[in-house]
């Protein structure tokens, strides 16, 4: 059965092309020859590389639904615009075609294996890293949230939580800054990682009990080992600094890092800022943590040989 042309001017376009595409007059292939997109366009923002076809995730087929028609108008053309929009269409509060939910994470998925394996050549490198920052900024502006925050070095910040009765969260308010339960490693492992850099210059000035001298030592210590735009200014540095051992210099200089992050729009503004004692503690908790239950503490790590 062929498919019904509705444009005249189509049906003649068809008909004198027939016979490059070896196909008789009056026969229409079961596709849309003439693609017009069930996605609406209009006002939608222009993506670079939207239109490019040449990075197209080859685990992705056809989809078996049209709850979300943006994906179907991608997997068509092959234009990856429509992966875009289909990220700005996506109702997160709904429940979704499984379908659909898992083309979406095999797309990025195949996108991030390639650059992981290194079977692409720069230009395809450039951009497919871009498509997948572009995907996560949609994702992350995108997809609703509650009182649960996450930042990049692993902490996170809740809001409104209703507080137990428990003695560990005798403290804590409804509002508050702690690590990422369900990734704990990540700000474990990041203070680890600051802690054992500013551990080679720690021998010099172990001893010394002034704390003015440590004070200059460690600001310009740091001035030496970091960027100009990874360091607090003098004042910070002045005020903010707790310079007894290098658990709490790391801690000072972390809390500066993550108040420095700039959060994200949706974000309440409440005002949560961290300390060195906020920090530290949490270090503290989460290194008994692993002592208790280190399996949260194991990454999953994934070799790939081949795409």
């Amino acid at each position: 059965m062929g498919i019904v042309i509705p444009s005249q001017v189509e049906k003649k376009e068809l008909d004198k092309n027939a016979k490059k595409i070896k196909r008789k007059k009056g026969e229409y292939a079961q596709q849309r020859l003439f693609f017009k997109p069930r996605t609406n366009l209009d006002g939608r923002k222009r993506y670079k590389w939207g239109t490019n076809k040449d990075v197209y995730p080859s685990n992705v087929a056809n989809p078996l639904t049209c709850k979300v028609p943006s994906f179907v108008d991608f997997v068509e053309t092959k234009e990856t615009r429509f992966f875009f929009y289909m990220l700005e269409d996506w109702d997160f509060n709904k429940n979704t075609s499984p379908v659909e939910e898992e083309l979406s994470c095999r797309a990025l998925l195949h996108w991030r294996l390639r650059i992981f394996t290194g079977l692409v050549n720069e230009d395809e490198k450039k951009i497919i890293k871009f498509y997948l920052k572009t995907a996560s900024k949609i994702i992350d502006d995108t997809m609703p949230r509650k009182n649960f925050w996450p930042y990049k070095d692993g902490l996170v910040h809740v809001y409104g939580q209703k507080k137990d009765l428990t003695y560990k969260n005798r403290n804590k308010f409804a509002d508050h800054i702690t690590f990422n339960e369900e990734q704990p490693f990540i700000f474990y492992n990041y203070f680890n990682e600051i802690k054992n850099k500013l551990s080679q210059y720690e021998r010099e000035i172990s001893r010394e009990s002034n704390l003015k001298k440590k004070e200059a030592y460690w600001t310009r210590t740091f001035q030496v080992i970091f960027e100009k735009s990874d360091l607090p200014d003098k004042i910070f540095f002045k005020t903010r600094f707790n310079y007894q051992n290098i658990d709490l210099v790391t801690a000072s200089y972390l809390s500066w890092k993550h108040n420095s992050i700039i959060s994200h729009k949706k974000e309440p503004k409440r005002g949560l800022v961290s300390d060195w004692k906020l920090i530290y503690s949490l270090y503290k908790e989460l290194d008994a943590l692993r002592i208790k239950s280190p399996n949260l503490f194991s990454e999953n790590k994934i070799m790939v040989t081949s795409l």
